[in-house]
């Protein structure tokens, strides 16, 4: 049953629908972490500083545009990132990859958002705008924002695919672009037109300016028969709790719950005698750190959560929660449309308000006597509203409460998240593979879609991970048939937080992608070069240490020169126990300046050895032109030989070649006897794989080593 619950779960989080207003909302942070500046310095609680801005209106007017610019069209912005994601996400975009549909999606969807915002013929003549045009623009509009940027974009699809598939006779245009942008204009117009014929009719029927009137009126009139049915019949401290639902409710599905209902709160909820149910009950006690008592679950995050990218989202929220505005934490984690978190959202704050109001109510904690600004941080807030200490204990005691209520959800979320993650990220690794069979070059940073967004998420991990220096190096043996080790293979090694072990190659696309290779694979030289000391300690016959290197960094200037200091300062002794270990991939991609970068590499006394050899042309070439002292014989040739005749045939020839060009031969991916006895009978003499030992921290690797010479 549970796993049937959390698969449908998983559905739901990961539609369409919902990714695309995550990561449209998630988009939206920067503007959010602007506006909340603005708005906090605009109502920040200090006295002094308030008075000041007060009889300085250059300085209010320079924070109110900001704001107004920010948070005031906040659903404009909404509309445009939701649009854009929803088409990077949508499966049918494949249909039609050869266009481009973001951007003439994202003008019709706003088109249609303003169409509905209140742009229509009942209006003033002196006005292209109803009276709620501008209200709908912020963040009360957030509800057709997404309705439109949704709808918008799937109509947009389809129409364009139905009308683009009969090849509709535009003339004769040169210009591709004219040609792209006249096919967008039929599903573009008929989208306008049904938004528009809609958005009248509501306007006729129900005699309003525009659909989001109509929208909110329905909101605030449902809200009000409620609420007055309850006082009518003696339930005054139920209609607070309604108001916290409903306004909580809203909030769930994008809508500004406390500003859209704040009419119902001010003329059921406490305009009555009951000196308990005021606007700072609800607003210092309920709304802590913002709707769904925000700071419960910020701190639920920051001490369960183990997501990177949940924490990173509290960096932003954290500094605009202590003044009670949450819009960064509700948007960016997101909140709306989470339904593994729909329970504690609503839940915690009906628990915080029935708290608050019976502690009041028992004269545990005196009622809140003098006003306390909105933007007063939480503790101090409840100390100064009720002129006690027991309000800030209070206030303590209901984020406590309200922590242990979201931490099974937030654990249960993360799980949640970790297991599609995983999913994703064998995807990702899949991609990469095609990518390699099919010899065509792939960005994964610039996928479109949830593969780019999880391979960037990555990327971001892995910055923190070099930051607190997470990345390992593991060192698996290179053996003679006896047991005796001969060499042994550094390999890089992240053992993610949450997803384990990331396959490493995966690990280094990401940081050739960041720009951050070079600099990884110096480090991981650098590292090698102090672990062979460590291993070779005491060693009678020292071992040989091979580092793995790509080609962009095996011929830049500060790699060569890393090499150069260390054979001066160790001497040719030392460095004759380090391989540089090259893909055949790689020196594919290798300028015309290898062979004599390979002969100033071998004359500081470094060994040097080609990975995943096969007889390709690419590979005989480099043996024919240069010295090695080792080559790997390709895995898939490894692991295909006991069922392949022709597998044996080419490591035969490969040996063959060893022993007129003298350099020796490693077969890796060595997992059984009846292999390793196989290769053995064929001529190959040194081995790598599981039967010998998997990659392991050097201290295990020493251990497993020691007394073997």
């Amino acid at each position: 049953m549970i796993k049937k619950v959390n698969l449908y779960f998983n559905k739901i989080e990961n539609s369409p629908v919902l990714t695309a207003i995550r990561n449209g909302l998630t988009n939206e942070i920067p503007i959010l972490l602007i506006g909340a500046i603005a708005l906090w310095l605009n109502w920040i609680p200090i006295p002094c500083v308030s008075e000041f801005l007060a009889k300085n209106s250059f300085f209010h007017y320079i924070l109110a545009a900001v704001y107004q610019t920010t948070y005031g069209l906040f659903s404009v912005y909404a509309v445009c990132l939701i649009s854009i994601a929803y088409v990077n996400n949508s499966a049918s975009i494949d249909v039609v990859k050869e266009y481009d549909l973001r951007i003439p999606a994202l003008f019709t969807s706003l088109i249609c958002f303003f169409i509905f915002a209140g742009t229509d013929a009942a209006c003033e003549a002196d006005s292209f705008f109803s009276l709620n045009f501008f209200d709908a623009l912020g963040a009360r509009g957030m509800f057709i924002a997404i309705f439109c940027g949704i709808l918008v974009p799937f109509l947009f699809e389809r129409f364009f695919f139905i009308f683009n598939k009969k090849r509709i006779l535009i003339g004769d245009i040169s210009d591709p672009n004219l040609k792209q942008a006249i096919r967008f204009i039929i599903p573009a117009t008929l989208i306008i037109l049904i938004f528009a014929v809609f958005n009248s009719a509501v306007i006729v029927i129900f005699d309003v300016n525009s659909f989001y009137e109509f929208f909110t009126n329905c909101l605030v009139k449902a809200a009000s028969s409620v609420s007055a049915f309850l006082i009518d019949h003696g339930l005054r401290v139920l209609s607070g709790a309604f108001f916290v639902f409903a306004s909580t409710l809203l909030w769930f599905f994008g809508i500004h719950g406390s500003n859209a209902l704040e009419s119902v709160m001010l003329e059921f909820v406490v305009s009555g005698s009951d000196n308990i149910l005021t606007r700072g009950l609800i607003g210092h006690y309920v709304l802590l750190g913002g709707c769904g008592t925000a700071f419960s679950l910020f701190l639920a995050i920051l001490l369960f959560s183990k997501r990177q990218a949940n924490r990173q989202i509290l960096k932003y929220a954290a500094f605009p929660m202590i003044f009670n505005i949450n819009e960064i934490l509700v948007f960016g984690l997101p909140l709306i449309f989470n339904v593994t978190l729909f329970i504690p959202f609503l839940l915690v704050p009906l628990v915080s308000y029935f708290i608050a109001y019976g502690a009041m109510a028992a004269g545990l904690v005196p009622p809140e006597i003098h006003f306390v600004n909105w933007t007063t941080p939480a503790i101090i807030s409840g100390w100064l509203g009720t002129g006690s200490i027991r309000g800030a204990l209070l206030q303590i005691v209901i984020i406590a409460i309200g922590l242990l209520i979201y931490r099974p959800f937030i654990i249960a979320y993360d799980r949640r998240r970790e297991s599609t993650a995983k999913k994703y990220i064998n995807d990702i690794i899949e991609i990469m593979h095609e990518s390699e069979r099919n010899i065509v070059p792939i960005e994964l940073l610039t996928i479109p879609g949830i593969y780019g967004r999880i391979a960037c998420s990555l990327a971001s991990d892995l910055r923190s991970a070099v930051k607190n220096n997470e990345l390992r190096l593991f060192y698996q043996g290179q053996f003679l048939k006896d047991g005796k080790p001969v060499a042994a293979e550094a390999l890089l090694r992240w053992n993610h937080p949450q997803f384990g072990f990331i396959y490493p190659p995966l690990v280094m696309k990401l940081f050739a992608e960041t720009g951050m290779l070079i600099n990884c694979e110096i480090q991981i030289l650098n590292q090698a070069l102090k672990d062979e000391e460590r291993i070779n300690a005491g060693r009678k016959n020292p071992i040989t240490i091979s580092v793995n290197v790509l080609p962009a960094t095996f011929s830049d200037p500060l790699y060569l020169r890393r090499l150069e200091q260390y054979a001066i300062e160790k001497g040719r002794k030392r460095v004759q126990n380090i391989c540089i270990e090259i893909t055949e991939q790689a020196v594919l991609q290798i300028t015309a300046n290898t062979h004599e970068l390979f002969d100033r590499i071998r004359a500081l006394g470094y060994k040097l050895a080609i990975d995943d050899f096969g007889l390709g042309h690419t590979s005989v070439a480099y043996l024919q032109n240069n010295k090695f002292d080792e080559v790997k014989l390709d895995g898939s040739i490894v692991k295909s030989c006991m069922e392949n005749d022709r597998s044996q045939d080419i490591i035969v020839s490969v040996i063959s070649l060893a022993k007129k060009l003298d350099f020796n031969v490693v077969a890796e991916y060595v997992e059984t006897e009846d292999e390793r006895d196989l290769l053995d009978e064929i001529g190959c003499s040194y081995y790598q794989g599981w039967l010998y030992g998997k990659a392991m921290p050097i201290e295990e690797f020493i251990q497993s080593i020691a007394g073997k010479e």
